[in-house]
C-alpha cells in the first residue's frame, strides 16, 4: 500500500518515510556520531579564540566569538530548535534515556542504530528537524574551518582526534593534544586505515563515511562504479547480495580515479 512521505511529502512511496529520507537521516546521524564529540569538546573552546600554545595570539583559523555563540546555540539553547533537545526528545519517544551535554555523539549513534527507529510516529518529525539543524551546524563549521581540510586523525593513540590544515600545508598541529605531524604521515596513515577497513555501507551512506576522513565523493559516483561492476556488493552467508559495498573497495577505486 502506497503512502505519502511525512518528511518530504513525496506521494506514492512504498514506505513512510520514503527511502531517500531514511538514507538522508542515516547520513545525518552518521555525521553527528562522527563529529559531535569534536564539536562539543574542542571546537566550542577554539571558537573563543583560546589556544594552548604560547604563540602570542589566536590564529587566523580560530573562529570569532559570534561563531562560538552560533554553534553553542545550535547545540544547546536555540528556542527555535537545538540539537540537544531534538535528539533527546526523539530518544525519549523510543524509550532511550536523554543524554547530557558532551554525550550527544553517543545519542546520535544510538538513534541511528535503533532497529525500531521508524516504528515511532514521532520519528519523521524529529528526523526532519535533525536534518535541518545539522545542515545549519555544518554550514557554521565550514565557515569556522575556512580553507582548512581534514587531513586525517591524530597519530597520538591517546588522542586520535581529527586534524585540519590548509590543503597545501606540509605540517599540521593537532588542536587537541598539540602534537605536530607532517601531512604526508597523516595521509599515509589514513590511507592504510581505509584500505584495511572492514566497514560496509550503501551508496547513500558511504559519502558520509569517507567524508569523515576528508574525502569528498558523491553517491552517484559510487552507484556508477557499482553499475559498471568496478565495485562488488557484499553478500549474505547464503550468497544473496546485500546492497552494501566495502568501504575499502570504494576507497581503492577512488585512489585509482585520482592517480
Amino acid at each position: 500500500m502506497s503512502t505519502t512521505c511525512t518528511i518530504c511529502h513525496t506521494p506514492n512511496t512504498a514506505v513512510n518515510p520514503c527511502k531517500d529520507c531514511r538514507t538522508l537521516t542515516h547520513t545525518t546521524l552518521t555525521w553527528l556520531t562522527t563529529n559531535l564529540t569534536d564539536i562539543e569538546t574542542y571546537r566550542i573552546n577554539r571558537a573563543y579564540g583560546g589556544h594552548k600554545s604560547g604563540n602570542g595570539g589566536a590564529r587566523r583559523s580560530e573562529a570569532p566569538t559570534p561563531l562560538h555563540e552560533t554553534i553553542y546555540d545550535l547545540l544547546y539553547l536555540d528556542r527555535d530548535g537545538n540539537i540537544l533537545e531534538t535528539l533527546n526528545t526523539w530518544a525519549t519517544c523510543l524509550n532511550q534515556p536523554p543524554a547530557p551535554r558532551g554525550c550527544l555523539a553517543r545519542q546520535a549513534q544510538l538513534l541511528r542504530d535503533n532497529p525500531r527507529l521508524w516504528e515511532s510516529s514521532a520519528s519523521p518529525v524529529y528526523a526532519k528537524e535533525t536534518n535541518r539543524l545539522t545542515n545549519r551546524l555544518r554550514s557554521t563549521i565550514a565557515i569556522m574551518d575556512e580553507t582548512r581540510i581534514h587531513i586525517g586523525n591524530c597519530l597520538n593513540p591517546d588522542c586520535a582526534q581529527p586534524v585540519y590544515a590548509a590543503p597545501d600545508a606540509k605540517e599540521a598541529r593537532c588542536q587537541h593534544c598539540n602534537n605536530t605531524w607532517t601531512t604526508a604521515m597523516l595521509r599515509r596513515a589514513t590511507s592504510q586505515q581505509l584500505l584495511a577497513s572492514s566497514e560496509e555501507g550503501k551508496p547513500g551512506e558511504l559519502p558520509a563515511m569517507l567524508g569523515q576522513f576528508g574525502i569528498d565523493i558523491n553517491a552517484n559516483t559510487i552507484r556508477t562504479w557499482a553499475y559498471r561492476g568496478e565495485i562488488q556488493q557484499t553478500t549474505t552467508p547464503d550468497g544473496e547480495p546485500t546492497g552494501r559495498y566495502r568501504l575499502s573497495d570504494v576507497y581503492n577505486r577512488y585512489l585509482k580515479m585520482n592517480k
